[in-house]
């Protein structure tokens, strides 16, 4: 199962890696200017299209934004399980 709250911070820690506001980048995928605001605030999540135009925009591999410096294992709560081949 997706971890949505994972999805939402990590689009927020990559778009304030580049130094990014929500609204810009709002506006630059071509949204409606509370587009990201809704995501990151956990009103809504993006389909997988929009995944994908996230990706691009912020110039990473979908494996990229699940590659994190934390390692999960399946004793971590939420039992997530990462394949060690993508670190």
């Amino acid at each position: 199962m997706l971890d949505e709250q994972f999805v939402r911070n990590r689009i927020t820690e990559l778009r304030l890696k580049k130094n990014i506001s929500e609204y810009q980048m709002s506006l630059d995928l071509g949204k409606n200017k509370s587009y990201i605001q809704g995501i990151s605030s956990g009103r809504s999540m993006p389909s997988m299209k929009q995944f994908f135009e996230i990706c691009d925009y912020l110039e990473i591999t979908p494996i990229e934004f699940f590659k994190t410096e934390k390692k999960r294992t399946a004793s971590s709560k939420g039992s997530h399980c990462v394949d060690e081949r993508l670190k």
